[in-house]
């Protein structure tokens, strides 16, 4: 489909060229096109996916797996044409299993509802007690060979084209249990029958530490891997004292005795104590880690001693599922040396704290590899959040989600299914890019809300933007609602800006279906007259495609700015100068009133029947919308259907 004429470069900007027209979609070089020749060199890219499940569990003969994928030709409710999975045990391998319909993950602990791919995968014909891996592939609904994500394709130093388990039918059917409690004993010895949760529960230890070191004295070198450790009722240490404890693969697991509510097994760590499990001593070949999961308990930090640690020689993974953690009003970082990685699957947060209460410890493969569902309550002004693939979170009164740049590449970064609410404007809240030259590939960032209430005029969005100097490849921004004031909350996205000679190049975009509060966009033009350089400014046109509106569609801009596009694609909109608010049809915008007023937060950013947004987009990028209602016809733009 034919967009726009394209118009000259600066200085020449007032004039068209001659025969230059803009699609409004991009052509493969695979495309055929019917009565013409096709001279495009783009490839349909490979589609960006993590796993939103956690690993390192100790399985039997089946493991349910989830993915979350997404590419920018999205289409019939599908974001990639379907994705595939298998397991190998290093000697057999099973069949692919190839699931093609996207369904919401339906995990307790998410806070928004998930779209994804998820399948229950039988690898009864592996071997036993040995390492499972999982492996993947994702198809794109357009593309060639090269556009498919293999098996050994990756993004970033974060994400992996795998996950591991350990199989132990006995151990997965009927595991070892010790329980922790008042009035217990670290003299306990455990037996064989400490698989009967009775038996196990009329004979607990007084601490974590003393029922680790009983476990790996009842395994030895079988490892304490999928053994649990529950929490009765009452404030235990969260510690680790003692030498290693054995660990071949699947992760020990501290969790509640179900007899007792959350609110009541309560692990403090701090106060000169930091949480160190000692995990290791029999890794089997090709894991280096030690892993632990706390499951379904109440955390409270203690001091700024309250880190977790790893070991040199096995570095610690540690999984948080279903857990409230307190901050207790500690500011340091909750994670200390040597641990390569954290997930969390269900996390309600009270009282973050500060710039780095959460930054995940350093290095460049480790930090936050998954953060799902994390609620966060009562967070503290200035509090961040470390980013990476993040989904189904409520994040209320965060102040930005925060990069470690010897980490975060922001290739494969993912960012959907989200509620971003009450953010205070006092910085940019998600910022994408660098300011080293560089190019990143694959970025996602869909079907989230994000409603300012501050009063400065910062980015709730802000993707290769000011001062930037890196490209784009492959950005996909979908069925996001953003609500603000003008330039609070805005959007400056696509920029080719920069100081100097270094020039931008962003290619094969797909923005559609958002409600923007405002978006701008600077090259050729910024560069000669404000940037001052008109010498320069006729070679930035490295953002001339998203300029021209190619990729485009659906977009519903309240404000307009001054750095206009040229298009903004098929059925969008934007009011015709600054200053004028095109109002998109809120249920309740709650965001920020105007430059001086606050907005009180907490709105609903559904659309009214007969709101203005409605009726945008004619594709179904998405199979459900953020309330977890099907997608059916022509789409409104915005999070909500």
């Amino acid at each position: 489909r034919l967009g726009k004429r394209v118009r000259r470069v600066f200085p020449d900007q007032a004039t068209l060229t001659a025969t230059d027209v803009a699609m409004t979609e991009y052509v493969y070089a695979a495309d055929a096109i019917s009565g013409a020749s096709n001279g495009s060199t783009e490839v349909s890219p490979k589609p960006v996916m993590d796993w939103i499940m956690p690993d390192r569990r100790v399985v039997g003969d089946f493991i349910d797996w989830e993915i979350a994928s997404f590419h920018r030709d999205a289409r019939a409710g599908k974001t990639v044409a379907c994705v595939q999975v298998r397991a190998t045990d290093g000697t057999t391998t099973t069949a692919w299993q190839t699931v093609s319909t996207m369904t919401i993950m339906g995990r307790t602990g998410d806070r928004v509802p998930v779209c994804g791919f998820k399948g229950s995968l039988d690898i009864s014909a592996l071997a036993n007690l040995s390492v499972i891996t999982l492996q993947r592939r994702v198809f794109p609904h357009v593309g060639v060979a090269a556009s498919v994500l293999d098996v050994a394709d990756v993004n970033n130093a974060r994400q992996t084209a795998t996950r591991l388990f350990w199989k132990d039918t006995a151990i997965a059917a009927a595991p070892i249990l010790a329980y922790v409690a008042a009035g217990g004993s670290d003299a306990v010895v455990i037996t064989s029958a400490f698989v009967t949760p009775s038996i196990s529960a009329a004979m607990p230890f007084a601490t974590l530490g003393g029922a680790m070191t009983a476990l790996h004295t009842f395994r030895g070198a079988a490892g304490i891997d999928g053994c649990i450790i529950r929490i009765g009722n009452g404030s235990f240490a969260l510690t680790g004292s003692g030498a290693t404890r054995n660990q071949r693969c699947g992760a020990l697991i501290i969790e509640r005795d179900p007899d007792v509510a959350r609110a009541n097994a309560v692990l403090t760590w701090g106060n000169g104590s930091s949480f160190r499990p000692r995990l290791g001593g029999v890794l089997v070949a090709g894991i280096t880690t030690g892993a632990v999961v706390l499951r379904d308990v109440t955390l409270l930090r203690q001091g700024a001693s309250s880190t977790m640690i790893g070991e040199a020689a096995a570095p610690l993974e540690v999984d948080f599922e279903d857990v409230s953690l307190n901050t207790t009003g500690v500011t340091t970082n909750y994670v200390g040396t040597n641990v390569q990685r954290i997930d969390i699957c269900g996390m309600t947060l009270t009282g973050l704290q500060g710039v780095s209460a959460f930054a995940g410890g350093t290095g460049t493969t480790g930090g936050h590899r998954l953060i799902r569902g994390i609620h966060t309550v009562s967070a503290v002004a200035g509090a961040t959040m470390e980013r990476w693939c993040m989904v189904g979170c409520e994040l209320d009164g965060v102040a930005g989600l925060s990069k470690v740049s010897t980490r975060d590449d922001d290739s494969g970064l993912i960012v959907a299914f989200n509620k971003f609410v009450k953010l205070p404007m006092t910085s940019n809240f998600l910022t994408i890019g660098a300011t080293s030259v560089a190019t990143f590939t694959g970025i996602v960032v869909t079907q989230n809300l994000f409603e300012a209430i501050g009063t400065t005029g910062n980015n709730a969005l802000a993707i290769s933007a000011d001062n930037d100097t890196s490209s784009i490849t492959h950005l996909i921004v979908h069925h996001n609602t953003l609500a603000g004031f003008d330039i609070i909350g805005r959007t400056n996205a696509d920029y080719d800006e920069s100081a100097g000679t270094v020039r931008r190049t962003h290619r094969l975009h797909s923005i559609k279906g958002n409600i923007f509060v405002r978006n701008a966009i600077k090259g050729d033009i910024f560069v000669g007259i404000e940037g001052g350089a008109p010498a320069e400014a006729p070679f930035r046109t490295g953002n001339f495609a998203v300029l021209h509106g190619v990729g485009l569609r659906g977009n519903f801009h309240q404000w307009a700015s001054g750095e206009r596009y040229e298009y903004y694609g098929p059925d969008s909109s934007a009011p015709a100068g600054t200053g004028i608010r095109e109002v998109p049809g809120f249920v309740s915008d709650q965001a920020t009133v105007s430059a001086s007023v606050a907005g009180a937060g907490g709105g609903d950013y559904a659309l009214t029947s007969g709101a203005a947004a409605r009726g945008r987009v004619d594709e179904l990028l998405l199979p459900f919308d953020m309330a977890g209602v099907a997608r059916v016809g022509t789409q409104a733009a915005g999070a909500w259907a």
